[in-house]
């Protein structure tokens, strides 16, 4: 507001009567000390800035952990899935080879209470005839030759029962070993999710740090800007002023100087006294290895095409770990999900997706291809993401917490590798 009145009384002239007094010359040592500040809030902001940096470089490296905590998780779901159906088997088994046990005693009582009751009708009067003595030695024979294959069959099914019942038991511990892992890498997954969400946190209040920062330092540059000027304006117009002084007391000599000497001509010569000179005008101043087989392929081209359709639908979209849509996905949810539209089952964890797929070299690559980064070259364990190659040098992939699925590039310095599902 102050220039603004400024500016209207340079507009308006000295003889105009809306006059403003022109604002107090700053001192040398306000401006210094502005300048100060200026300096000041400037290293704030470079170490705000170096902050942020660092805190989103750690954020960076926790997404990465995050992401393999998740592929792990996933793996650790597929092998559980995996033993509950083994275990379920090799339950069935066990209650199968029971059945058979029992009704194989079954069988065995049956038929020796009906070889009791078809022996016992003769009487002692029948054994005592020689055909009689004969029947029975015949019948004995019959009947430990059929209860000898009994036994042989009664032995078998106890062995097979036995079997079963150890394959039961093995499965049902390798379940709940299974169970266990799960858990683990699931609390190791809650554990950089929240880890994640700290840092996240963290990141966002350095980033009100910087703003902060940045607007008192262009607060303070608009400041030690404004006090120049004033600073300037004020040295020129005291200037200007004191040579207007200067002048004006050097007309006024000039004029009593020419007054005493037109007095003194009057006087004696009666001449015209001289008239006072003008005033001179004044200028202004101007961020063990894992080795796994070759895998195979079982998708089509138009197969491919599918895949890329479907993950083309879903950009824009959140990430979320272990989310495989329909409405968020994580990374290998999503090259799941689409090849699953293409055709070819994979499971939800990068790494298993690396070892099922046909190994190929980067100058074989075409619409379809999966590629993944890890960060140990040769050491599959360390595979932590997992893209959809679309041709261009570009993929379509689900980046990390608070991204959404996009399009990206594909040369990036962790890259691991290339497969074909």
């Amino acid at each position: 507001m102050a220039l603004l009145a400024l500016s209207a009384v340079f507009a308006l002239g000295p003889s105009s009567p809306a006059y403003a007094e022109p604002p107090p010359t700053p001192s040398q040592d306000e401006v210094d000390q502005s300048r100060q500040r200026v300096a000041s809030a400037a290293a704030q902001v470079g170490e705000a800035q170096a902050q942020l940096a660092v805190a989103d470089a750690r954020l960076q490296e926790l997404v990465r952990e995050a992401s393999r905590a998740v592929e792990a998780y996933n793996g650790a779901v597929v092998q559980l899935e995996a033993a509950k159906a083994a275990a379920a088997t090799a339950a069935a088994r066990a209650a199968q080879a029971r059945a058979d046990l029992d009704a194989a005693r079954a069988a065995l009582g049956r038929f020796a209470a009906a070889s009791y009751r078809s022996g016992d009708g003769g009487g002692i009067a029948g054994l005592l005839s020689a055909e009689g003595l004969r029947t029975l030695v015949d019948r004995t024979n019959a009947l430990n030759t059929v209860g000898a294959r009994f036994d042989d069959v009664l032995d078998r099914v106890r062995v097979a029962e036995v079997v079963a019942q150890l394959l039961d038991d093995q499965a049902a511990k390798a379940l709940a070993a299974q169970e266990a892992a799960t858990a683990a890498v699931e609390a190791s997954k809650v554990e950089a999710e929240t880890k994640v969400a700290a840092q996240q946190q963290q990141v966002a209040a350095y980033e009100v740090l910087r703003l902060a920062a940045s607007t008192d330092l262009a607060n303070s540059q608009t400041r030690l800007a404004e006090l120049d000027r004033l600073r300037r304006e004020g040295l020129a117009r005291e200037a200007a002023e004191r040579a207007q002084r200067e002048a004006e007391a050097r007309a006024a000599t000039e004029r009593a100087a020419a007054e005493q000497a037109a007095a003194a001509a009057r006087a004696a010569e009666g001449s015209r006294p001289s008239t006072a000179s003008t005033p001179p005008r004044v200028p202004a101043e101007p961020s063990r290895p894992l080795v796994v087989g070759p895998g195979a392929s079982h998708g089509t081209v138009e197969g491919a095409a599918l895949a890329i359709e479907y993950a083309r639908a879903q950009i824009g979209k959140p990430y979320q770990w272990g989310a495989g849509g329909p409405d968020s996905f994580d990374c290998s949810g999503l090259t799941q999900m689409a090849w699953q539209a293409g055709g070819v089952s994979l499971p939800h964890w990068s790494v298993g997706q690396y070892a099922q797929a046909l190994k190929i070299p980067a100058s074989q690559l075409r619409p379809g291809d999966l590629v993944f980064f890890g960060e140990q070259p040769g050491d599959a364990a360390s595979i932590y993401h997992v893209g959809l190659y679309i041709g261009g040098g570009r993929m379509i992939e689900a980046p990390h917490t608070g991204a959404l699925v996009r399009e990206a590039l594909v040369d990036r310095g962790d890259v691991f590798g290339y497969a074909r599902p």
